[in-house]
Formats: structure tokens, sequence, C-alpha cells
């Protein structure tokens, strides 16, 4: 197995992290959920302990995480509540049908 040192895991977060912005602006959430399990595991092994972040380093790193996850969850809601609008009026169509339906017979 490789060993990896801190500052390439760091660049690989730091990849990932804004691979994961850049799908979720194209709304490609699929990807988005693949990345975010590939960087998982590197975020848990950087803070395990035993990669000696000094704490500036260990700070910036995840204050630009935290900052591109909450616009990344931001995409999410609006994708989310936009998904949820379409299906009411899937339901709405639906009803009118059923109720011309019902009184076209």
């Amino acid at each position: 197995m490789v060993q990896h040192t801190a500052s390439e895991r760091i660049e690989e977060i730091q990849r990932l992290t804004q691979s994961l912005s850049d799908h979720a602006h194209a709304s490609n959430w699929d990807d988005v959920a693949v990345i975010e399990a590939k960087r998982r595991p590197l975020l848990l092994n950087l803070f395990d302990g035993t990669s000696h972040l000094d704490v500036e380093t260990s700070r910036a790193l995840l204050k630009e995480v935290l900052s591109l996850d909450q616009q990344i969850m931001s995409l999410a809601q609006q994708q989310r509540d936009a998904l949820a609008q379409s299906l009411r009026q899937l339901g709405q169509g639906r009803t009118a049908i059923k109720a011309y339906d019902s009184n076209t017979r």
C-alpha cells in the first residue's frame, strides 16, 4: 500500500471537494455521491491523529471543506424542492385527468 504524506492527502481532499462542488452545480448527483464516498475516508484518516497536522492547516482545510459542503447542501436542497414541486404538479395533473374522465362518462 502506498503511503501518502499529509500534504498529498490534503491536496486530494481539496481536489475531491472541488469536484463535488462542480458536479453539484451541474446537477450530477450520482457523481456527487460517488465522489463524497471517496472523500469521506480520506478526511477521517487525515484527522485520525497520525498525520500530525498543525492547527492552522487543519483549520484552513476544514473551513474550505465546510464552506463548499454548505454550498453543495444548498444546491441539493434546491434540487429536492424542485423535484417535490414537479411531483405535486404531476399529482394535480393526475387528479384533473381522473376528474375529467369521471365527468365524460
